[in-house]
Order: structure tokens, then C-alpha cells, then sequence
């Protein structure tokens, strides 16, 4: 009974019947029993659990189950399950069948390209899921109203006739691995989110300055505004500030992932003005600016297309090597990748982020440097 309980209320902390059972088939594939039953036995003891015996019905009643009672009848369920499959997984020699079952499992979740998939986390700590939201007003934050105007795009709207209050409320929209995202904000600015990245930003700008807060990728397109400055806080996953990009209108791409060793930020027109500390750096277009251990380097960026290439919806691979590749693929396609070896060469190429992973894989083993294999949602890479 003890045991019983501590089932029942394990399963009352999930959200819906769906993300339990995904938790339980989780829980039995990783399971590796320490010993064996005797094969005579197991089968006997399935046999006996399996069985049935021909019941005749009574004429139908219609049944009412309150909360209790269907949270008991999931309980039985689950554990007669667990039982069943237990045993047959105890049964000697049949760890192919388990290898099958593992297999069948992964396949269910075929690699697909990315998409735009985004959660909006609002100032009252709710959120949003808005690659399944609806068009039209997702919520109104009093002095603005947050819009999905189309697939992919969030806008903000100020509110007519209303005043920002004192305090500052703050929105956060997050994308995935596998996801992307564009947010229109008040003032008209645009900023465009690649996968696993967030920007938050507030619910309405005040008089004196603009200012949104970034991890990940993200590309700006600011709307220029003399009195009020727009700056562009750049974060790390840990929310530390890696650097401040001052803005008066101008389009640039900021590439600051935590597993790249720079914070990246390249010009693409207009100006910018790159801070860290007591350093500060003006580019000019075609610039890029380097962020590390907090000094700013800059050097003329031979290729604008690579940078900007993701939000075009494409893989500009020039000049990267297996790692800074692989890095994309695994961001956009939501795949793990393991090494056996790794080549060193660097590799050249675009091709659409909206091909089959298989296809972009090829494209790359043509180069006849690297070869890789799939298994499941995990992609292993071998000279």
C-alpha cells in the first residue's frame, strides 16, 4: 500500500496522462534488471497473468468515476502493466527484444528540420506555447497588447492613450533547440531569434533609452530613434553580462551561444557602438566585434552571407570546422552528436535549413573527409 501511494502521487505531478506515461516508458527503457528469473518460471508466472477466462456481462450501466477513483484505476493499471513487462524482460535471452523495443521507441521520434517554435514567458510568470497558439491577441500587459500576427511572429503593440507605469514589466520569449522566432517590438524594432536563444524585453519602452536583453542568436533590425538610444544587453546562460551593444538604427547579428568562446557581433549597416567594462569599440558595416575574458577585438568580416545565413533559412558552412558544424545541425535538428574521431579540415558549403538532415549530411560526406552514422536521434561522426 505504501508503495501504492508513492505511485499515486508521482503521477499527480504531471500535467496530463500523456507526459506520465512518456516518463514511465523513459524509466523502463534505461531499467537494467541485476539478475535474471529462471526461464520456466518466468513464463509460467506470464502465462498466469496473461490468461483469460470467457465472463459473461450483465446488461450495461453507465458508471460515474470521481478523481480518486480514475487516479486509483490509472495506479492499477500501471503497475499490472510494470508487471507483465516486467517479467518478460526478466526472461533469459531476450535482451534483442529489449534492443528492438529501445529502437522502435527512438524511430517514433523521426529527425525533422526546425521551425518556428517558441514559449512567451510574460511579466506575470504564465506562459505561452506559440507554436500551438492561435492568431490574434495572446495578452494584454495594460500599456501594450502581445499579438501573433502571423506563424513565426509576435508582435508588441502599444496601447493608445495609456501611460507606462513606473514599473518596468518585462516579457521573454524563448526558442528550442529546433526552433526560431521573430518579435516586432513597440518602437518597430525587429529581432529575429535562431534556435536555443531568448530575448526579453519589456512590456513598453520608456522616454529615455530602449533596452532588451539576449542568449543565444539573435538578428536586429532597430528602428532609429535619436532621443532614445536602443542597447542590446547580451547574457549568458547563466545570466552573467557579457557585453552591451549600444544602437541608434542599424541592422547586426549577435552570435553569443555559451559553447563558442567569443561573444560575436557583426555590422551589417548603420553603427554600433560594442561595451565591456572600460572598453568600448565603434564598428562600422561590415565589421565584426569579438568579446572575450572582457577585451573587444575587431576585424572586417570577409563574408556577411555566413553570418546572416541562418535567418535566410540556410547553412553557410565556409570556413568552419566538423565541430562549429556539427554544432549547427545539432541546434537546428535537435539531434545529439558523438565523436569516434575528428577530421580537421574546414568545409565549405550552403545549403537550406528546411532539407531532410540526411540530405545535409551527405552533402558534407562528399567532401570525402567525414562520414557519419544515425542511430535514433544521435548522430556519430567519423573520419
Amino acid at each position: 500500500l505504501e508503495e501504492e501511494e508513492e505511485l499515486a502521487l508521482w503521477i499527480e505531478t504531471f500535467q496530463d496522462e500523456e507526459e506520465w506515461i512518456s516518463q514511465l516508458q523513459r524509466v523502463w527503457m534505461e531499467y537494467e534488471p541485476e539478475e535474471r528469473m529462471g526461464e520456466e518460471k518466468a513464463e509460467a508466472l506470464l502465462e498466469n497473468i496473461t490468461r483469460r477466462k470467457e465472463v459473461s456481462f450483465p446488461e450495461r450501466k453507465r458508471i460515474y468515476f470521481d478523481r480518486k477513483m480514475l487516479k486509483w484505476a490509472a495506479v492499477a493499471a500501471v503497475m499490472g502493466l510494470l508487471l507483465v513487462f516486467s517479467i518478460k524482460y526478466l526472461l533469459p535471452g531476450k535482451e534483442a527484444e529489449k534492443k528492438v523495443a529501445i529502437e522502435e521507441q527512438e524511430q517514433k521520434s523521426p529527425i525533422v528540420p526546425g521551425g518556428n517554435r517558441a514559449v512567451l514567458t510574460l511579466s506575470n510568470g504564465s506562459s505561452i506555447v506559440l507554436d500551438s497558439s492561435q492568431k490574434g491577441v495572446l495578452a494584454n500587459n495594460g500599456s501594450s497588447k502581445v499579438l501573433k500576427i502571423s506563424s513565426g511572429v509576435l508582435k508588441l503593440q502599444k496601447e493608445k492613450d495609456r501611460t507606462p507605469s513606473a514599473t518596468i514589466s518585462y516579457n521573454t520569449i524563448t526558442t528550442p533547440r529546433g526552433g526560431q522566432y521573430q518579435v516586432i517590438l513597440p518602437d518597430g524594432s525587429k529581432i529575429w531569434l535562431n534556435a536555443k536563444s531568448s530575448l526579453k524585453f519589456p512590456t513598453v519602452f520608456k522616454d529615455k533609452e530602449r533596452v532588451v536583453y539576449v542568449k543565444g542568436e539573435a538578428f536586429a533590425e532597430v528602428a532609429k530613434d535619436e532621443n532614445r538610444p536602443f542597447y542590446v544587453q547580451v547574457l549568458s546562460e547563466s545570466n552573467e553580462k557579457k557585453g552591451m551593444i549600444k544602437v541608434l538604427g542599424t541592422q547586426f547579428n549577435i552570435n553569443a551561444y555559451p559553447e563558442n568562446k567569443h561573444v560575436k557581433t557583426a555590422l551589417i549597416s548603420g553603427s554600433i557602438k560594442i561595451e565591456r567594462g572600460n572598453t568600448e569599440k565603434t564598428l562600422v558595416p561590415g565589421e565584426r566585434a569579438f568579446i572575450k575574458d572582457g577585451k573587444i577585438a575587431v576585424k572586417m568580416e570577409g563574408n556577411l552571407d555566413r553570418v546572416i545565413a541562418w535567418k535566410k533559412g540556410q547553412f553557410n558552412f565556409e570556413g568552419n570546422d566538423i565541430r562549429h558544424v556539427m554544432q549547427q545541425i545539432a541546434r537546428w535538428y535537435d539531434v545529439k552528436v558523438e565523436y569516434k574521431n575528428i577530421p580537421t579540415d574546414h568545409f565549405v558549403g550552403t545549403i537550406s535549413r528546411g532539407k531532410d538532415i540526411s540530405e545535409v549530411l551527405n552533402m558534407l560526406e562528399m567532401t570525402g573527409v567525414v562520414h557519419f552514422k544515425v542511430k535514433g536521434r544521435t548522430v556519430e561522426v567519423r573520419k
